[in-house]
């Protein structure tokens, strides 16, 4: 076997490993840890589909000769390695459709109040298809009959070999386009999140993951432009076959990665824990704890303002009541603040958990008790933020 063959057997094999082991990993995630298995997971599972069969065709057609010099072939191995290389072309095609595709369901799960990014990710999404659609068909009918394209003895008609070359530098630079647009779009969507820096930060980066399989296919063009410039094209291939395969994987294990954080903080790993995703505000961190009523899980429609009054007894007790509830909080400040935000009506009850608040508003006065305490009676509006019920269910 070729060097060259070696090589696009290891990294076939080691792509699909990984490929395999991620989207595992983030389909257990959201089916057992996060329960939020969605759209963007079942495209991933079509892209992986999709990336093993190209694997498989990546396969046999370094069994018939791919990367292996044609004077080196029989003419039946020249034509089955023909055939298997513009087989694999029409596959990468698709792979980087649909896994941009699952890209983008992701970041519209996460940006559903944001309307200007929604229609910018829908479009984006539209303009992939389109011209993935389009160089997909030029594909197909480079040559009518289809075989013609690697079967030089079948009577054909067959476009030139410079239009095929142009559809292919296109797709590429679409793919880069949007592999940046995508990982770069979440600096603007989640800058205005209320969570601490170090969170929000993280998640950038995990969401930015994609700009490294860009690279791949920028590496990848290169070695196009030079493929297209060449006779012997089985072994000259071989290079472009190596860079699809790892783009095609980088894409897959990127996309899945960025959903497994929630996994590694029930695993304890990397110091990840549920505190990860409580907010920091300007002043150091805040103190305090709930008592005298159960937490259960936001149920508020988007947005929603809820008043609520306390009264707080500086250096004393809160007592925070509302026709719905009595609660009681022990406070160790002087400042007049905490670390538990206001409670949440959720299905005619409340909720203590400080997850889905994106900020707060509060009216204040003080008021002097006959026996010498100083009360301030607090009114605090809060709204709920879907994006970042959605950060903290899929991704923190």
């Amino acid at each position: 076997m070729d060097g060259r063959q070696i090589l696009i057997i290891t990294v076939v094999t080691v792509g699909m490993f990984f490929s395999w082991l991620s989207v595992g990993l983030r389909c257990y995630t959201r089916i057992f840890v996060s329960r939020t298995f969605g759209s963007d997971d079942y495209w991933i599972l079509l892209g992986l589909a999709a990336y093993t069969v190209t694997s498989a065709l990546s396969y046999l057609g370094v069994h018939y000769g791919v990367g292996v010099h044609a004077t080196q072939l029989t003419y039946d191995q020249l034509i089955s390695a023909a055939k298997y290389q513009v087989l694999v072309e029409l596959c990468y095609i698709l792979c980087t459709a649909i896994i941009k595709t699952s890209v983008g369901l992701l970041l519209l799960r996460i940006t559903s109040v944001k309307t200007f990014y929604k229609y910018l990710i829908w479009i984006s999404l539209v303009i992939i298809w389109i011209w993935s659609i389009v160089t997909f068909v030029i594909s197909c009918i480079q040559c009518r009959p289809l075989k013609a394209t690697w079967d030089p003895l079948t009577p054909g008609v067959c476009l030139e070999p410079r239009v095929i070359g142009n559809f292919a530098y296109a797709i590429s630079a679409e793919t880069i386009f949007f592999d940046w647009l995508f990982a770069l779009l979440p600096i603007p969507m989640l800058w205005d999140i209320k969570m601490s820096l170090r969170l929000k930060f993280s998640v950038m980066v995990i969401l930015g993951l994609g700009i490294v399989a860009s690279i791949a296919t920028i590496i990848r063009l290169k070695y196009l432009v030079a493929f297209l410039n060449v006779t012997d094209s089985l072994y000259s291939i071989a290079p472009v076959f190596v860079w699809s395969t790892i783009e095609i994987a980088l894409g897959i294990i990127a996309a899945s990665t960025s959903t497994l954080r929630p996994l590694l903080r029930s695993w304890k790993i990397l110091g990840l824990s549920s505190d990860d995703s409580s907010d920091t505000e300007p002043g150091g961190p805040r103190s305090g704890s709930w008592s005298g009523f159960k937490k259960t899980p936001f149920g508020l429609s988007n947005r929603t303002a809820t008043h609520l009054s306390n009264e707080l007894s500086l250096g004393g007790t809160i007592h925070a009541q509302s026709p719905n509830l009595k609660a009681v909080k022990s406070w160790s400040g002087r400042s007049g603040h905490s670390e538990e935000r206001i409670l949440g009506e959720a299905n005619g009850r409340f909720a203590g958990n400080e997850r889905g608040l994106e900020g707060e508003n509060e009216e204040y006065e003080l008021v002097s008790m006959p026996d010498g305490r100083i009360l301030r009676r607090t009114k605090i509006q809060i709204e709920y933020d879907e994006r970042r019920k959605n950060l903290e269910t899929d991704m923190v």
